[in-house]
Parts: structure tokens; C-alpha cells; sequence
């Protein structure tokens, strides 16, 4: 009789055995005594969601594009697991009527999350997430808020020597003009990018600054610094967070190449260091502010096989402010002409920029 191997855990997840669960426990306790002293109630929401909801977050970042785990689909809605808490918690918000009630909603949240990364050190299929959303509320003071309290769940849990980067990335009034003027730099460069950046090039740009490839490393220091070409609104936000967290004795440093791999972000976006480390891998606390990016919108498609001229008067009769206009060549590149119908103006954009446009 043939002896059998013992089956051991699925690659890239790991137990949390007895010796270790005391300190596990105790972590999360520390984020939720936290999140409770700064005013956060707890939400729970299902480790599947719709992949339609998941998408939204954006289609070209690796959360959704390379990492998602998808079920096997037998029944009429396609589902994943959850690879974020944002989005499932913002779906509650509207499903629960949160909306309804006082605002701004402050929630926090602890649970597993699923990508399917490539397992290595660090990284992990299967994993836990303490995560804080302040849902609406504009005020830069909660920006400010959702850093002090990050910091202060690390310190409460004995991580101390750490290091709070800090960047805004502009919202949509200013960030289209400057992921232009960020393409108009890259492009010259394009043969010598990585072949993942080459493709970030056109689709999601800002991509470009937080890229580890060392082939990538030297374009970066001469690439054009988004606080320098920040609206008066995102200008003002910015200089009021840092202003906040000087006050509050909270220490950081301006890192002009600190992104978030998720399209839904605006303005501010930080992540916490343990001292002296400086790979995103070492990241022990990040997040950012998002703007706008999950309201609904009215959407009419026309199919009809008519002239370009026509389908622009049925436009004009149904009062609509944008028209995407797409044809088979745009889908293949991923790409689509927003036409602005007071202004007459078009312009070409890759789909990851349409929700920041329409915003």
C-alpha cells in the first residue's frame, strides 16, 4: 500500500497557533479600544461581495486585475472575496440607510481579506485588517483624525519606532492635468520601463511613482511632483492636514511619490513605517481619503445604429452633461473620448481616469 504524504495548508496562508493567539487577540483588542475612544462603531460586513462592487475600486489595479479570488459561478451573481473592506463597507453605508442617520458615520472594521497575491515574505492569500472609514464628513480634520488614530493603535499595541510618510494626490479637478503632464514625461521613457510600467503608462499613471523595479528608479526624481500642481481646493486641504498634524506633535515626511494602488483615493494618503525600513512590503498602516467615487450615477447607453450626429441629438434631448463615446479599437486599448456637452470639448483618456473625470 503506497504511503501517503500528510496534506498541508494551501500556499501563501498559515495558522495562528496557540502560542501566537494570545498576541493576536491582543492586537485586535488594541484596534477596537482604540477605534471605540475615538468615537467608531463596529461594522461586519461579508467576506463575499459582488465582483461588480469590487470593480469599482478600479479595474487596472492589481487588487482587482491580478489578486481577486472568484467564485465558481453556478447561480446569477458573480461573487469574489472581498480583497478590501472599503468597498463592502461604503455598500452597507447605502444598503443600511447609515446615510440616514447622523453624520459623519465613523465605522471600523476587523476581518479577513483574500487576494490572490503571490505568497512571499509578508504577504499572505488569507489575511486580517483593521480598517477605519470616516463616511460623510469633507473636513481635512479627518484626515488628521484617521492618522493620529492609526499611530495610536500602533503605539497601543508596543510599535513604536515608526514613520508616518504623508502625500496628497489632488482630486478631479486637478489631477487630470497633471497624470497628463505625467504621461508626457514617461513617454519618451517607455522603452526602458518595466514591461508592468509600460502598460501602467497609459492606463493608470500614477502607478508609475510607487514602483519598486529597480529599472524604474532613476526616472523618478526628475517625474513632476503632484503638490506642485495641486488646485487652490487641494492645496488648501493639503496645508490644513499637515497644519493639524504639526499641532497634534504627530511627525512625518512629505513623500511626493506615495500613491495608493486603488483608484477610488483623493488628496490625502499616508502610510506608517517601522523605523528605518523602506519597502511598501514593511508598510504596517496605510490608507488615504476618497471623494465622491461611489455615488450613483444616471447611465444611458444608445445601441441603436445610427449617425454620430443623431446619437448626439438624442444626447442633448435626454439633458445628459458627458458622453463616452467608444468604439471597438478604444475597448481593445482600453481607452474611451469623453465629450463634455456644453463645452463641445473631447478628450482621449485611458478608463481608470473616467471615474475621476465624471466625479
Amino acid at each position: 500500500m503506497p504511503r501517503t504524504q500528510p496534506i498541508k495548508a494551501a500556499r501563501g496562508v498559515r495558522d495562528i497557533l496557540p502560542a501566537a493567539i494570545p498576541l493576536w487577540r491582543e492586537a485586535e483588542q488594541g484596534a477596537a479600544d482604540v477605534a471605540r475612544r475615538f468615537g467608531y462603531q463596529e461594522i461586519a460586513t461579508p467576506i463575499i461581495e459582488q465582483v461588480e462592487l469590487i470593480q469599482r475600486v478600479g479595474e487596472d489595479t492589481d487588487a482587482v486585475a491580478k489578486e481577486l479570488y472568484r467564485l465558481e459561478k453556478r447561480g446569477s451573481q458573480d461573487l469574489a472575496l472581498r480583497p478590501e473592506a472599503t468597498a463592502g463597507v461604503v455598500r452597507a453605508y447605502f444598503e443600511g440607510g447609515l446615510n440616514q442617520g447622523p453624520q459623519p458615520s465613523r465605522l471600523y472594521l476587523i476581518g479577513p481579506m483574500f487576494r490572490h497575491d503571490k505568497p512571499q515574505k509578508g504577504r499572505y492569500r488569507q489575511f486580517s485588517q483593521f480598517n477605519v472609514e470616516v463616511i460623510g464628513g469633507a473636513s481635512p480634520g479627518f484626515d488628521a483624525e484617521v492618522i493620529e488614530l492609526a499611530g495610536s493603535w500602533l503605539d497601543e499595541v508596543g510599535v513604536r519606532d515608526v514613520r508616518l510618510e504623508l502625500n496628497s494626490i489632488g482630486d478631479a479637478k486637478c489631477r487630470p492635468a497633471y497624470l497628463d503632464r505625467l504621461k508626457d514625461y514617461y513617454r519618451p521613457l517607455k522603452s526602458r520601463l518595466h514591461a508592468d510600467s509600460q502598460l501602467r503608462l497609459e492606463r493608470n499613471p500614477l502607478r508609475l511613482l510607487d514602483s519598486k523595479v529597480g529599472q524604474d528608479q532613476p526616472f523618478k526624481s526628475a517625474a513632476p511632483k503632484i503638490t506642485d500642481h495641486l488646485c487652490a481646493d487641494c492645496a488648501a486641504h493639503w496645508a490644513v492636514v499637515r497644519r493639524l498634524l504639526d499641532a497634534a506633535g504627530i511627525e512625518y515626511e512629505h513623500n511626493p511619490y506615495l500613491v495608493r494602488g486603488l483608484d477610488y483615493y483623493t488628496r490625502t494618503v499616508f502610510e506608517f513605517y517601522p523605523g528605518g525600513a523602506r519597502g511598501q512590503q514593511d508598510a504596517l498602516a496605510s490608507g488615504g481619503r476618497y471623494d465622491g467615487c461611489r455615488s450613483v450615477r444616471s447611465t444611458a447607453v444608445d445601441y441603436e445604429p445610427k449617425s454620430l450626429a443623431a446619437k448626439m441629438r438624442s444626447a442633448n434631448k435626454l439633458g445628459v452633461k458627458f458622453v463616452v463615446l467608444l468604439s471597438p479599437a478604444d475597448a481593445a486599448q482600453r481607452t474611451a473620448r469623453l465629450r463634455d456637452m456644453s463645452s463641445g470639448e473631447q478628450t482621449d483618456l485611458a478608463w481608470v481616469e473616467l471615474p475621476t473625470r465624471l466625479a
